[in-house]
C-alpha cells in the first residue's frame, strides 16, 4: 500500500515537471524580446529588406537623374558682339535651362584685339555657324544673305530685331532737337552694312535727307563706345548711330543727349536667329528650345524692370560674363537696358516685310543680286513652337 501511494506520487511529480517544463519551453517561444535567435533574425531580415531596397531603388533613382540631365539637349550657341546681352540675359535668368538647353562651347576668344571670355562664341559672321562651331545664335541678318545666296546652310527661324529705329545720341552743346537738325553734321556710326549704319540711312530717307547731307564716319577698332565719347570731347564728331550698349556708355557719361526721334520707320529684319539648316534638320527639337530662349529673353527685355535685370547681369552670371558688364558702372548696366527696348522685337515671330526690306538693302549694296525670302527664312520651327506655346 506504500508502495503504491510512493508510486503514484512520483508519477504525480513526473507530471507536474513535465508540465513546467512545457510551460517554461512555451514562455520562452511566446515571450516578446525573448530568445538570442528572435531577437536576431528580425533586424538581419530589416537590414536584408533594406539592402535589397537599395540595390534595387538607387539604380533607378540615378537613372532619374540621368534621364533628367540628358533631357537638357547640349547647344553651341554663337552671338554678334553687339548683341552678345543676349545670351547673357539668358544665362543670367536661367532661361536656356528653361528651355531645355544647355550651352556648350566658347572660352576665351580674341575679340578687336581684346580677350572675351564667354561660354559662347562670340562674333557676328555665321562662319562658325557653317563650320559647326556653333549650331546657331543671334546674328546680323545682312552678313548671312551673301552665303545663303552661295547656297551656304544657313536659315533664319525667328526674328530677333525688325525695328529699324536708330539710337543716335548728339552732343549736347549742340542746338539738335529732331533728325531733320542732323543736316550739315558729322555723324559718327559702325562700319557699313551693320544695323547703326543702315538705321541711320533709313532715318536720313525718312526725313528727307541722305549721305550728301552729313558726313558719316566709320569707326572700328574696338568697342566704339569710349572711342566715340572722346571723338566728341575732341569735337570730331557732332553726333553718332551707336549699338544699344554703346550709346549706353556714352550718355552715361554726360557728354552727349539721346536724340528724341518720332518718325515712323518701315521693318527690316536687322538681326536674326540663324542656324546651320542641314544640323536644323537632324535636331528640330534643338530649334524649337532655341526659339524658346530667345522668345523668354525678348519677353525678360520689354517687361522686365531693367534695374532687376542689371543686377541679374552683375550678380546671377558665370565671372566671365559679369567682368563684362562691371567694366561699366551700374548706372550705364541700367540705361543700356532701357535702350534695348527700342531696338529689339517684342516677340520672335517673322516679318516677311522685314525679310524682304533687308534683301533689298543688301542688293543695293550689292551685297546680293537674285535672293529671295524664301531662300532665307524656313518658318517651320517657329510654327511648332508658336503650336506648343498655345
Amino acid at each position: 500500500m506504500q508502495l503504491m501511494l510512493s508510486n503514484r506520487l512520483a508519477l504525480v511529480a513526473v507530471l507536474i515537471a513535465a508540465i513546467l517544463a512545457i510551460g517554461v519551453i512555451a514562455y520562452l517561444i511566446l515571450s516578446p524580446g525573448s530568445g538570442e535567435e528572435t531577437v536576431t533574425e528580425a533586424p538581419a531580415s530589416t537590414r536584408e529588406a533594406k539592402e535589397t531596397a537599395t540595390i534595387t531603388q538607387s539604380p533607378v533613382a540615378e537613372e532619374e537623374k540621368e534621364e533628367q540631365k540628358e533631357e537638357l539637349i547640349p547647344f553651341r550657341f554663337q552671338s554678334g558682339y553687339g548683341i552678345r546681352v543676349i545670351p547673357d540675359i539668358g544665362i543670367a535668368f536661367n532661361v536656356f535651362e528653361q528651355c531645355g538647353l544647355r550651352l556648350e562651347g566658347g572660352g576665351p576668344q580674341k575679340i578687336a584685339g581684346r580677350e572675351v571670355v564667354a561660354p559662347y562664341i562670340v562674333g557676328g559672321r555665321p562662319e562658325p555657324i557653317l563650320k559647326g562651331d556653333a549650331y546657331g545664335g543671334v546674328l546680323p541678318t545682312l552678313l548671312s544673305l551673301k552665303p545663303i545666296e552661295q547656297g551656304a546652310p544657313l536659315k533664319v527661324v525667328a526674328s530677333l530685331s525688325d525695328a529699324s529705329h536708330p539710337i543716335i545720341v548728339v552732343r549736347k552743346d549742340l542746338n539738335v532737337k529732331s533728325p531733320e537738325d542732323l543736316k550739315g553734321l558729322k555723324i559718327a556710326t559702325t562700319r557699313p552694312g551693320f544695323p547703326p549704319h543702315l538705321t541711320l540711312l533709313n532715318l536720313l530717307e525718312k526725313v528727307g535727307l541722305s549721305e550728301k547731307d552729313v558726313e558719316i564716319i566709320s569707326v572700328s577698332g574696338g568697342p566704339l563706345g569710349p572711342i566715340v565719347l572722346n571723338m566728341l570731347k575732341k569735337g570730331e564728331v557732332d553726333a553718332a548711330s551707336l549699338p544699344p550698349q554703346e550709346a549706353a556708355y556714352v550718355l552715361s557719361q554726360g557728354v552727349a543727349k539721346l536724340l528724341e526721334i518720332d518718325v515712323e520707320l518701315e521693318k527690316i529684319l536687322f538681326t536674326s536667329v540663324i542656324v546651320n539648316s542641314k544640323w536644323a534638320e537632324e535636331n528640330p527639337e534643338a530649334v524649337v528650345r532655341l526659339i524658346c530662349a530667345v522668345d523668354k529673353i525678348l519677353e525678360i527685355i520689354h517687361t522686365e524692370d531693367p534695374e532687376i535685370v542689371a543686377d541679374a547681369l552683375l550678380n546671377n552670371t558665370p565671372p566671365e560674363i559679369r567682368e563684362y558688364y562691371s567694366q561699366f558702372d551700374r548706372e550705364t548696366v541700367v540705361l543700356y537696358i532701357t535702350l534695348l527696348r527700342e531696338g529689339f522685337s517684342r516677340s520672335v515671330e517673322i516679318d516677311m516685310e522685314a525679310v524682304e526690306n533687308i534683301i533689298e538693302i543688301a542688293k543695293k549694296l550689292g551685297i546680293v543680286s537674285q535672293l529671295t525670302p524664301e531662300q532665307v527664312v524656313d518658318t517651320k520651327y517657329l510654327e511648332e513652337y508658336l503650336k506648343q506655346k498655345r
